[in-house]
């Protein structure tokens, strides 16, 4: 899930996802969800509100929204760090471990 902020609202939103349909579709309906909307708002989806979207989900399948909401918000958190640098040059003929 990726998402592209624009002022105070998330101006576009996209996923890939690989697995089966329930995840497909829960992706899909979390980004319907918070297209054009507020960022608080968009923080404030939770699995009930994706699988009602989708009009309910199986018991089997109710970790599809779960997943698409955790990725959601994981898009919607600060920014990662970047990976540290090694602080020591690698000794020519070596490799990064």
């Amino acid at each position: 899930m990726a998402v592209r902020v624009e002022g105070d609202r998330v101006g576009e939103a996209g996923f890939d996802a690989r697995g089966c349909a329930a995840i497909r579709a829960a992706g899909s309906a979390a980004v319907e969800l918070v297209e054009g909307e507020p960022l608080l708002q968009a923080a404030r989806v939770t699995p009930d509100g994706v699988a009602e979207a989708l009009g309910g989900l199986a018991p089997a399948h109710r970790h599809a929204a779960t997943l698409a909401t955790d990725a959601l918000h994981r898009a919607l958190g600060p920014p990662r760090p970047t990976a540290r640098r090694r602080s020591r040059p690698v000794p020519a003929g070596r490799s990064w471990p």
